[in-house]
């Protein structure tokens, strides 16, 4: 007669165990949606406003001591700082063992990070992310401003072991600011066909709320492609290079339109189609760079379309 084999019970209380988790998680009930903010709903990924995190104490401090008494007590402004362009993606190759590795890149093969604006004293620190519309930066309001970009670091060089020597900073350009201006917007690009942006080409717009329309939205189209912004009847084309201001119609709900087009084998491919609810301290950006063409994007083009709040400049203390 055969042995009988004594099956184990291991198996059968594994099923059980998963079973009884899975029966749990059924019958509670899901988590409740997050509560909307007191201003409203919550604030849509990717128009992120910043400016009302308060700063700590300790770095206000340090902004403040790059001053001079004098500008200090004097009138400001308020500056964004938009480097807008191409991001190379990421270089990745199989090591001896077969492991994925990331091939180093020149920090400069990407706009630079961090940016100042001289004072008589030293210099205001601004940051900077690539097509994105970051918080202004409250700077003295002087009849001429200097803008530096501070050079990064090279991971390939020997790292500089001087404290006192500062960071390197490499001047972009001098510009002129009118009398009348409160907000600032400093766009940055390169030519494409330059690998490093050693060299960045700049414009200063007046992006002033008494300067700006709320109908108007600053445009910057630094694409190889000419652009359409629909607004009635007749297009209104935007050039390859053109940096300023555009009107655009407003519907009903007193919200601007923004839809926006780029030629592809003859037709008009659709960009964006959205309103923004532009309130009397916003106002709407649209920037426009080139991109490898692909199936997602066979025009070549990527933008990026939010509206920002424009906070008042304080006035003297």
């Amino acid at each position: 007669m055969l042995p009988v084999k004594r099956l184990s019970h291991f198996p059968i209380l594994c099923i059980l165990s998963v079973w009884a988790t899975f029966a749990l998680r059924a019958q509670q009930p899901p988590p409740p949606p997050p509560p909307d903010s007191p201003g409203g709903p919550a604030i849509t990924p990717g128009n992120i406003d910043l400016s009302k995190i308060p700063v700590p104490p300790a770095d206000a401090e340090f902004e403040r001591s790059q001053l001079t008494e004098e500008e200090q007590k004097g009138p400001s402004l308020q500056v964004h700082v938009i480097p807008v362009g191409f991001v190379p993606p990421p270089i990745i190759y199989l090591d001896a063992a077969g492991m994925p590795r990331e091939k180093y890149r020149n920090p400069l093969e990407y706009p630079p990070v961090i940016y100042h604006i001289k004072t008589q004293k030293s210099s205001v620190r601004l940051l900077a992310s690539q097509n994105q519309i970051g918080p202004p930066v409250r700077v003295p309001k002087l009849p001429l401003l200097s803008l530096s970009y501070q050079v990064p670091a090279d991971p390939g060089a020997p790292a500089d072991t001087d404290p006192g020597k500062g960071p390197r900073l490499r001047e972009i350009m001098e510009f002129p600011v009118p009398a009348s201006a409160t907000h600032l917007a400093i766009v940055l690009w390169k030519d494409p066909r330059e690998t490093l942006w050693t060299r960045p080409q700049c414009k200063v717009i007046d992006i002033s709320p008494a300067q700006t329309q709320q109908h108007q939205a600053i445009v910057v189209n630094v694409s190889a492609s000419q652009l359409s912004l629909e607004r009635g009847d007749k297009p209104y084309l935007i050039q390859s290079g053109f940096i300023g201001k555009a009107a655009l119609p407003m519907n009903a709900e007193n919200q601007l339109m923004m839809v926006v087009q780029a030629p592809l084998q003859g037709q008009a491919e659709p960009l964006i189609q959205t309103a923004f609810d532009v309130h009397a301290e916003q106002r709407a950006f649209l920037l426009a760079w080139s991109v490898p063409k692909d199936a997602a994007r066979p025009h070549g083009v990527a933008i990026t379309a939010v509206a920002k709040t424009l906070f008042e400049t304080p006035a003297p203390q």
